[in-house]
């Protein structure tokens, strides 16, 4: 899902994106998610230039990070 909804942002092809795994255990995010689904929680990372947020309320966003110098 989170790497379907980058290379849908991006314009690419799934497989075109460096594999999920690369940059986060995705068992151990999908146990962490699984355990705190009765209490909030919130998850992030980056990936290939996105934030990608896990909330509880808000389930997946994924976001271009802001790479414009301050």
């Amino acid at each position: 899902m989170i790497v379907n909804r980058v290379a849908s942002l991006e314009g690419t092809d799934p497989t075109a994106l460096p594999p999920l795994y690369d940059i986060i255990d995705p068992d151990a995010l999908e146990r962490l998610v699984e355990s705190a689904a009765n209490g909030d929680f919130c998850v992030e990372f980056t990936y290939c230039g996105y934030r990608v947020t896990i909330e509880n309320e808000t389930g997946v966003t994924v976001a271009e990070l802001d790479t414009t110098p301050n």
